[in-house]
């Protein structure tokens, strides 16, 4: 009896680090995917970048279904591995997208998460909500204030903090 009850605790453990292994494994992902953004990648090969996503790059006129909220928020994006956060100013945003400023360069296609508070106002309960956006990066530009661009990103995943 104690030589199954042994297994089924091996069995227990092995998933958990099975989990665990899961969730480093995703983490190290988004950590490449920072450090080796579109831009640079051309740069180290140097041949031009193919879009990631060619389908998106066909923009006939506006794709938005939802219109945005045009909002002037706070914000903090975590990039990475290492999950250092950053502050952003948010301009608009909706159920299935978010344009914000922020004070360094980001690669198309990165992936980040977004953490707001939104007004209540903008909120699903009608309550100040903290939310936290994951979110994939659609469109990086320069903008006219020195070191800051804009960057329009498509919401992958929402949860209520």
């Amino acid at each position: 009896m104690g030589s199954i009850q042994r297994l089924g605790t091996i069995s227990v453990l092995f998933k958990r680090v099975a989990k665990l292994m899961k969730a480093a494994v995703d983490r190290y992902i988004d950590f490449v995917d920072y450090v080796v953004s579109p831009q640079e990648q051309s740069k180290i090969q140097g041949s031009p970048t193919l879009p990631l996503f060619p389908e998106e790059q066909k923009s006939e006129g506006k794709k938005r279904v939802f219109p945005r909220q045009s909002v002037a928020l706070a914000g903090e994006i975590t990039v990475g591995f290492a999950g250092i956060p950053e502050t952003i100013q948010v301009g608009n945003i909706n159920e299935h997208g978010i344009y914000f400023t922020a004070n360094r360069r980001v690669g198309v296609g990165e992936v980040m998460t977004v953490l707001v508070t939104l007004p209540a106002e903008f909120s699903s309960s009608g309550v100040p909500e903290r939310v936290a956006y994951r979110i994939k990066v659609r469109r990086v530009e320069p903008l006219a204030t020195e070191g800051n661009f804009g960057v329009a990103a498509s919401v992958t995943g929402r949860r209520l903090l």
